[in-house]
């Protein structure tokens, strides 16, 4: 009886269910896999909308600090311009957090509607399957199909196969009630994100009405300062002036170095190949009174006029771009890299070959990254500077105060430099910051941690 009714049961059984159950256990943890992807990413967004907030409030703080004093109206100016820029990031950054939600409810909704599909034909074949079991056993109980075993092996193989029965059973029991709890909760989860979709939208408006009024502030402070033209002018052309003589400085230091470092690498090479001559003569020497011909060496060409050490600490150096550390921990860049129209003499344009970054009085200014100070001097308007050599790389550091190293020191990434200078006058703490390779200004925002 065994043979005739429950063997090929249990065959039809397996056939039927086994590869759909993993096909439904696969689809279940790949839907969880796909989930958790897109949740990743919205972290990320929150985490830069997080920053960015961050530096608003740090502009609103020079802004209420400059508000009412006249001398401090450009510091107030470029105050507000920063904080209309990173505003406008913020409200786009809301924008694809909302975008990355819909993307999630689209994956809820999928994922609800196939785990539906999964459950009706969990459902279905285990509907199929209780009926198919219980005809069988209207033929034959448990009990008597045991008894009526052939012999010790026969019954172990039935006991066996009653064993697998049961487990595919519950197995299926337990996937109907697994996935009938992950479709309530997807369905909370649903409901949570539109909740946050919601509360982003409200956000997102909050801050529009905020950059309107941002935008009104400037202008007024605009106006305010375009009624004084000629001491802008006079500024300007002063600061124009220090930036250059900045600039000439450092190109003549880089420049400096750079011939220094290729005599010393030459010398190097020199006494390096002296000792290989020295060597290669007394083999050449020994083979001849061997009777061996020594064949001569080819000429190898240097790659790089760099020494083995400057060449490691570049290429340690250039595998650090858009990570490095910031040179302060707060603050904000007040002007970015390259060339700008001035914000309110209109036929002006300035350029910058690094970044300002506007911070906190008291301010400490780190090293970004391993290497060696190269040199400390002044220039007019720009206070102390520091220039620290990273191979072929170099940073510089201007507007400082307090410096707390030396030239030749060893230094490392973190390691405290000076503070940044606050001119009391203009109530204004900003932070000078470039990044060269050999004598190329290269834009600090590519190489700093976003």
């Amino acid at each position: 009886m065994y043979q005739l009714v429950i063997k090929p049961l249990l065959i039809k059984f397996f056939a039927s269910s086994k590869p759909f159950l993993l096909l439904v256990i696969f689809a279940f943890f790949t839907q969880i896999a796909v989930a958790q992807k897109t949740t990743q990413k919205r972290k990320q967004l929150e985490n830069e909308r997080k920053n960015l907030l961050a530096r608003i409030g740090e502009t609103k703080k020079v802004i209420a600090e400059t508000k009412e004093k006249e001398n401090t109206k450009l510091t107030q100016l470029k105050a507000i311009n920063a904080q209309i820029k990173t505003r406008e990031k913020v409200i786009n950054n809301i924008g694809q957090e909302i975008f990355e939600i819909s993307v999630e409810v689209d994956e809820s909704k999928r994922t609800i509607d196939t785990l539906n599909a999964q459950l009706k034909r969990l459902k279905t074949d285990y509907a199929k399957n209780m009926v198919l079991i219980y005809k069988s056993k209207s033929n034959v109980n448990d009990l008597a199909f045991l008894f009526n075993a052939e012999g010790f092996n026969d019954a172990y193989k039935r006991i066996k196969y009653l064993n697998k029965l049961s487990e595919y059973k519950q197995m299926q029991a337990r996937l109907i009630v697994n996935i009938q709890k992950s479709i309530e909760a997807e369905v909370n989860n649903m409901l949570h994100i539109k909740k946050q979709s919601e509360q982003l939208y409200s956000v997102k408006e909050g801050e529009k009405k905020e950059l309107e009024a941002d935008k009104k502030v400037e202008t007024k402070v605009l106006t305010s300062l375009q009624q004084k033209q000629k001491e802008l002018q006079e500024e300007l052309a002063q600061n124009e002036k220090n930036y250059q003589k900045l600039t000439q400085k450092i190109a003549d230091l880089i420049q400096k170095e750079i011939e220094e470092a290729r005599k010393r690498e030459e010398e190097r090479r020199r006494i390096a190949e002296e000792k290989a001559a020295k060597v290669r003569a007394k083999l050449i020497a020994e083979n001849k009174k061997k009777g061996i011909v020594t064949k001569p060496e080819p000429k190898s060409v240097p790659a790089s006029n760099l020494s083995p050490d400057d060449l490691k600490a570049s290429n340690d150096f250039e595998g650090m771009k858009n990570r490095l550390p910031w040179p302060v921990n707060n603050g904000y860049i007040s002007e970015g890299f390259g060339t700008h129209q001035h914000p309110t003499l209109k036929a002006v344009r300035t350029t910058n070959n690094g970044v300002n970054i506007a911070c906190k009085k008291q301010t400490q200014v780190k090293c970004v990254f391993k290497g060696k100070v190269k040199a400390i001097f002044e220039v007019p308007g720009m206070e102390k500077i520091i220039l620290v050599k990273h191979g072929e790389y170099f940073t510089v550091y201007a507007k400082l105060q307090d410096v707390q190293v030396k030239i030749g020191q060893e230094i490392n990434a973190g390691d405290i430099l000076a503070t940044v200078f606050t001119n009391d006058f203009e109530q204004k703490t900003e932070l000078h910051f470039e990044i060269f390779k050999s004598k190329q200004a290269l834009n600090p925002e590519l190489w700093l941690r976003n």
